[in-house]
């Protein structure tokens, strides 16, 4: 008994729309894997060495994505005392209340530092959460987005601190007020 010739057709039909199917499925593959998946990337070699833009990074799923804390233009030098002032002044920090500090200062609002380039290894200070919210912030390892990468980790609303060693690949603040390295 050989098949009719209507079966023939739908089984030629069928074999046809999946190999369809599964061409639009290779390239919307293919197309997704070629778009690229963050339009906010950042060369962090364009700036100086030591300089806070140079580990600033975003917050959030894309730790690929490298940005600037909102309103500071790249961290210009000139800005950073006006920055760390408002900052503290929201944290609701006296500008006679400031620990002694040597150094830079770092602003805490949003931001990973790459250690060694970005922020110096070293104890640093900050008033705690800016705005009521509460200050966060992580020594990492690496930035892979798993628990295995914290070395230490803290949250306040105070004052906090912490100290930032050679062997730690960066440090991640989020919601905090200016962080002040501490003299000695």
């Amino acid at each position: 008994m050989q098949p009719r010739e209507g079966t023939r057709r739908r089984s030629a039909v069928l074999a046809t729309v999946i190999g369809l199917a599964l061409c639009l499925a290779a390239l919307g593959v293919w197309a997704f894997g070629a778009t690229p998946t963050s339009t906010t990337s950042t060369d962090l070699r364009a700036y100086p060495a030591g300089s806070a833009a140079a580990g600033t990074r975003r917050a959030g799923a894309d730790l690929g994505a490298v940005q600037r804390p909102p309103g500071s233009g790249g961290l210009d030098p000139r800005r950073l005392d006006d920055l760390a002032a408002s900052e503290d002044a929201a944290a609701g920090q006296a500008p006679g209340q400031q620990p002694a500090t040597t150094g830079p200062s770092f602003a805490g609002e949003l931001g990973s530092y790459l250690v060694g380039r970005g922020i110096p290894a070293g104890t640093y200070a900050s008033q705690g959460g800016l705005k009521g919210r509460t200050c966060h912030w992580f020594r990492l390892k690496g930035l892979s987005g798993t628990p295995a990468d914290v070395v230490a980790s803290g949250a306040a609303t105070g004052p906090t601190r912490v100290t930032i060693v050679k062997q730690d690949a960066f440090f991640q603040t989020r919601d905090c007020a200016t962080w002040h390295r501490l003299a000695g």
